[in-house]
């Protein structure tokens, strides 16, 4: 008993830099935060991928990001008659912007599901697709004991996403897409994401229906 208690307090008491996801920019060049997406199957369908990247206190690594991203829909909006669709992605916990980790690759296959949907489903030219993925950090540690242990610290990292700079991001992605009529834009969140979603626009949205009264907001 005394040995397998020994043993206990030692694992319990490890550094708890061990295992510890490095808080910093994954994607620091234009040509890692946008890229296109293709399907060799569908060679009509055409999709871009942007992400942008928050640190652990809600405020933007680098503003470029989404500056990049808002020009890049507004030049989408511009080439398509038929409108495009932005799809905005928040993770969850236990993810973060790390292209070769899981949450972008899915949120990729995710865009390419949508492409193949577009392409089946359009009668001429399918609608373009911006995916745009929101990047915090979900995930700071790589050990699978140590990061379930995480959840508190990183709901309150999911508390402090709901910032200014968060919902600049989500507003101004909204309204560049809104630039063209037949865009548009969905914004939505999985796990923590969903709290840094609902918790961001929440308030803004309510403000919206109180002032329009009955008639409600778009």
């Amino acid at each position: 008993m005394k040995l397998l208690t020994t043993a206990l307090f030692a694992a319990l008491t490890l550094p708890p830099m061990s295992g510890c996801v490095a808080h910093k920019m994954y994607n620091p060049e234009p040509e890692q935060y946008i890229s296109a997406v293709t399907l060799a199957e569908h060679p009509k369908a055409t999709a871009d991928l942007a992400i942008i990247e928050f640190d652990e206190h809600g405020m933007f690594w680098d503003r470029q990001q989404l500056d990049d991203t808002v020009e890049l829909i507004r030049q989408r909006n511009a080439e398509q008659e038929n409108g495009i669709i932005v799809l905005v992605f928040v993770h969850g916990w236990k993810n973060n912007a790390d292209p070769n980790f899981e949450s972008v690759p899915r949120f990729r296959r995710r865009i390419e599901d949508i492409m193949a949907e577009q392409a089946r489903a359009a009668e001429n030219i399918p609608r373009h697709v911006v995916g745009v993925f929101i990047g915090w950090r979900g995930r700071s540690s790589a050990l699978p004991i140590q990061g379930d242990a995480t959840f508190w610290g990183r709901q309150a990292a999911a508390q402090r996403m709901v910032s200014y700079n968060t919902r600049e991001a989500f507003f101004r992605l909204a309204d560049v897409t809104d630039e063209r009529h037949e865009s548009t834009c969905a914004i939505v969140g999985h796990s923590m994401g969903g709290l840094i979603v609902g918790k961001t626009l929440g308030p803004a949205l309510t403000t919206l229906l109180l002032r329009d009264g009955r008639e409600g907001v778009e």
